[in-house]
């Protein structure tokens, strides 16, 4: 199976829905499902908007991080 393939928009925009739904309980926004994505191309270490550093309570079984 392929992984997906994301582009920075679009993981920007599902950890802002993400961040609405936990900031409402869950009744607003959308719970974000990266499962089965690709982010070799991504080097969030550097990321300069500052919004993809925290990565507290995420569950990376199953990610593949060899270059």
């Amino acid at each position: 199976m392929d992984k997906r393939q994301l582009s920075m928009d679009e993981i920007q925009r599902a950890l802002k829905e993400h961040q609405r739904w936990l900031d409402t309980n869950h009744q607003s926004g959308t719970q974000a499902d990266f499962s089965n994505c690709d982010f070799r191309s991504f080097d969030f270490y550097y990321e300069k908007r500052g919004e993809l550093h925290e990565f507290r309570s995420m569950n990376f079984r199953g990610a593949d991080y060899v270059r």
